[in-house]
């Protein structure tokens, strides 16, 4: 008929995998779960679901402003809307954080890889080997990442589930009494990191979602990911609680420990190496989906034909990163729990609220893509 489509139809992934890629990458922050633990407690569980129900508007704003120009990814919307100068400053302030959330995701793999599964692995060829795997699946294209983001979240919802059910005989409920012990100060703290952190990171795959089929029915997708991915953590809250109890707060991986319970007849046992693995797979999916975006975003801002050569030069910089950003597991999650939720106030809160605003009023939106790279066809 003419018209103009974003890229050729085998380079889109479906509404479905999109879907599934969300929930995965959320679940992929579920270490973050130990230290609000720690911080809330009990409360944990409401913590996972006041955050996202504070999420919801902005995961709806990264969807409209995809919907608002179809085909272009985050750094070309910041370009388009902003200009050739502040949008590409904007871009770079972006490609920054892009590599911060590579640097310290890669990191919470290793942390967790050493601390859970085997101490003895030295961590830098562990990073070294986990990115080169990574910048693979990267290089093959987002279909090869979606693919992934539905083996990780298939998953993590089988062992989420089957090890609830498995531990329903070892819970005590009562250890969510009383309930809102935590001070309101602490609380809010809570809400704001897991607002940040899991469910607001989502805005990342805006550097996916050119390349998704049905671009009208974005926000949806994002909403109905995202939910599924929340339903997970908030099982995991309430298993982790009702089967420690205050111990939740002695733990630095309380998924791990909790299952550890698990022991019928002496014949199931050892359950928690599925968790790990699913545990693995889900961080191993979203640092894949990082590294996408980055390597997607250099090919934008730099006006590449292809990223591909940088690859090898960003896994030197980001081992180096997260082999030096913190001395120990302990001074990462105080940072985490400290400081780092405020560093994507600028990235995730104000920004893209501002960047659709702005192209309200100047009347942008709507443009077919095809200007550029074809979205789907990787860095």
């Amino acid at each position: 008929n003419g018209e103009k489509r974003p890229m050729d139809s085998k380079g889109l992934i479906s509404s479905s995998q999109y879907r599934l890629l969300v929930t995965a990458f959320i679940v992929g922050s579920a270490l973050l779960l130990s230290f609000m633990d720690n911080m809330a407690r009990q409360d944990s569980w409401l913590v996972v679901v006041a955050s996202f129900v504070c999420a919801l508007p902005f995961l709806l704003t990264y969807a409209m402003m995809a919907k608002k120009l179809p085909g272009k990814n985050l750094m070309e919307i910041y370009e388009a809307v902003f200009g050739p100068v502040i949008g590409k400053f904007v871009s770079l302030l972006y490609l920054g954080y892009f590599f911060i959330l590579l640097s310290f995701n890669i990191l919470d793999l290793s942390d967790f890889y050493v601390g859970s599964v085997m101490q003895e692995t030295p961590k830098a060829p562990l990073i070294v080997i986990a990115l080169a795997v990574a910048g693979y699946g990267v290089c093959k294209g987002v279909k090869t990442i979606a693919k992934a983001g539905f083996l990780s979240a298939f998953l993590s919802a089988v062992v989420i589930l089957a090890t609830s059910a498995l531990l329903v005989k070892d819970m005590d409920f009562t250890n969510f009494l009383p309930i809102l012990e935590a001070p309101k100060k602490t609380l809010a703290q809570g809400i704001h990191i897991f607002t940040a952190l899991p469910f607001c990171e989502v805005f990342v795959l805006t550097m996916v979602m050119p390349s998704v089929d049905q671009s009208d029915k974005l926000g949806r997708n994002t909403v109905a990911g995202a939910f599924v991915g929340m339903l997970l953590l908030l099982i995991v809250a309430v298993r982790n609680t009702a089967v420690l109890g205050p111990m939740t707060a002695l733990y630095t991986s309380n998924s791990y420990m909790a299952v550890r319970v698990i022991d019928i007849g002496e014949f199931l046992t050892r359950v928690e190496l599925f968790v790990a693995i699913s545990i693995i797979g889900a961080v191993f999916t979203k640092v894949m989906v990082l590294f996408y975006a980055m390597m997607a975003g250099m090919k934008s801002v730099f006006g590449l034909e292809s990223a591909k050569a940088m690859i090898v030069p960003v896994i030197g910089l980001v081992t180096v990163m997260a082999l030096i950003a913190f001395s120990s597991p302990v001074s990462h999650a105080y940072s985490g729990m400290r400081y780092h939720a405020f560093f994507p106030l600028l990235f995730e809160f104000i920004l893209p609220p501002l960047t659709l605003l702005a192209a309200a009023a100047r009347g942008i939106g709507g443009e077919r893509a095809g200007e550029g790279a074809a979205p789907g066809d990787g860095p």
